[in-house]
């Protein structure tokens, strides 16, 4: 049988919490789209005992002295293990638990006939928007991450979304070669929004598939001293970004929430799959 090269990079930045990134880990060993090379990027944690157990031709940790918080360590993973033979980029935090069918079914996503796609998301928990899954379907378990359940949604809808959360997403080889990584200036939140804003301009159009689900654990791969002193530095360069980008803030949260928008629901929440369907919002 011929082997082929890997054609996707998974990027995988990891903060403390070992345990988590191990069943992270675990879950894409498990993947059943295997053509993948992954980094393992370290931000100061010295996982020694991690990388001993699941370093392998596939898997490579670095292990940095320092955290260089989100933005700068998924560049530096990128920089660090990108080829020319890679068509696609997977970014998620240490704290993100993919389906088997997770890396197979973004995959499926790009290979439609949907234009030019620059990055599809899974559905999961605590995303937000419309890869939020709490209003739109149930979801097995954390424990049951591979479960049947996840065979069944595999015709489940795709949406074209304005949005795509930081912590997992895939984006494909032609949009990183157009537009380079995150803005490292927003070091640690709102690098996503800024990036879905940038993969528009482009050209690019942005989706989320309900046919994978991920566990997202939420807040674990950064301590609460970062998040309040980084967050509100990026925050605050994001606004200085996009100071008189929108005319108002109705067309920031639908330019940033796209057709979920609705007044009585700013972020999109509380619109049932149901209502996106019959709204046209959802495509197959």
């Amino acid at each position: 049988m011929m082997i082929k090269s890997p054609d996707v990079l998974v990027v995988l930045v990891s903060y403390k919490n070992s345990q988590i990134l191990a069943k992270s880990i675990q879950a894409l060993n498990s993947q059943t789209y295997q053509n993948f090379e992954a980094i393992v990027w370290d931000n100061g944690s010295f996982c020694e005992s991690l990388k001993g157990t699941y370093e392998n031709k596939k898997i490579k940790f670095i292990l940095s002295k320092d955290n260089l918080l989100w933005s700068p360590a998924v560049n530096s993973a990128i920089r660090a293990g990108l080829n020319k033979k890679h068509k696609y980029i997977l970014v998620m935090n240490n704290d993100i638990i993919l389906p088997r069918c997770g890396i197979e079914r973004m995959i499926n996503v790009f290979n439609k006939d949907l234009g030019k796609v620059g990055i599809v998301g899974p559905a999961g928990s605590s995303l937000g928007g419309l890869q939020d899954y709490i209003s739109h379907m149930p979801l097995p378990s954390y424990s049951d991450w591979n479960s049947d359940l996840h065979r069944k949604i595999e015709h489940a809808p795709i949406v074209r979304s304005a949005y795509i959360s930081g912590a997992v997403f895939m984006l494909s080889r032609e949009l990183y070669d157009s537009i380079g990584g995150l803005d490292e200036e927003m070091p640690l939140g709102a690098d996503d929004f800024d990036y879905s804003i940038r993969t528009k301009e482009a050209g690019f159009s942005i989706w989320v598939t309900y046919s994978t689900y991920v566990k997202h654990i939420g807040h674990a791969s950064g301590s609460s001293k970062n998040w309040n002193e980084y967050g509100e530095l990026s925050w605050d360069k994001f606004n200085r970004k996009y100071d008189g980008y929108f005319t108002s803030e109705e067309e920031s949260i639908k330019s940033l929430w796209g057709a979920v928008y609705d007044g009585e629901f700013p972020v999109g929440t509380g619109i049932s799959l149901q209502e996106k369907i019959k709204r046209g919002i959802v495509c197959q």
